[in-house]
């Protein structure tokens, strides 16, 4: 996993996850996480749709 934190600046989800695990800010925690969660599974299912599909061929 890569991940950075520049002040003030930028975050990326999972710092700003762990961040608000360790301020104790729960809510914020599980939101980002959802967030996460939905844009992981959006990603696999467009990506799903844009790979061609293959047949599997079985020998008898």
């Amino acid at each position: 996993m890569i991940a950075g934190n520049l002040p003030g600046r930028t975050q990326t989800l999972s710092v700003a996850v762990y961040s608000a695990v360790q301020a104790g800010d729960d809510s914020t925690a599980n939101f980002l996480v959802i967030v996460t969660s939905l844009t992981c599974v959006v990603i696999l299912l467009l990506a799903g749709r844009l790979v061609p599909q293959r047949t599997l061929l079985v020998s008898r």
